[in-house]
């Protein structure tokens, strides 16, 4: 059994969205956040940089592991979350068009991290649990809820 930490899948998914080219309005790309403060707090107050600014966080909601021959086969929850700027950038349909490529960018990202992307993160499993949209006062961001399940070596 291959095993990983949570830091290597994490550092994986990371590159794996970061390398993305969404499909409509390709000249932002994804980029990670890296301030202090969460993402959803930096976002409502800087809405005109956050277009694609994007988290991958551990919501340290894990199921008690499965321990066999000294390795734990974790099975826990994450998340992906992106933010739009809610202005007039999208589109003439304005929020449609908002959503339309928060729509697109969504399964792009989980073709990347999801299940489709197995073959090219640290030996873990990412299953879609949901896919939400949340609406702040200047931003909407995209949450993608996957369960992950990897095997941690305890030695």
């Amino acid at each position: 059994m291959a095993t990983t930490t949570y830091e290597t899948i994490r550092t994986d998914e990371i590159a794996a969205i970061a390398a993305l080219t969404p499909g409509k309005l390709s000249s932002v790309r994804y980029r990670l956040h890296r301030n202090e403060e969460p993402l959803r707090d930096w976002a409502e107050l800087n809405p005109q940089a956050c277009f694609r600014v994007f988290t991958v966080q551990n919501l340290f909601d894990d199921e008690p592991p499965e321990v066999i021959n000294q390795q734990r086969f974790i099975k826990g929850l994450q998340e992906v979350v992106v933010a739009y700027p809610r202005d007039y950038r999208y589109g003439n349909q304005n929020i449609l068009d908002m959503h339309d490529i928060m729509d697109q960018d969504k399964n792009q990202i989980d073709v990347s991290v999801g299940e489709a992307g197995f073959a090219s993160l640290a030996n873990v499993s990412n299953l879609l649990q949901r896919s939400t949209v949340e609406l702040g006062d200047k931003v909407c961001f995209a949450v993608l809820v996957y369960r992950h399940h990897y095997w941690r070596s305890d030695v």
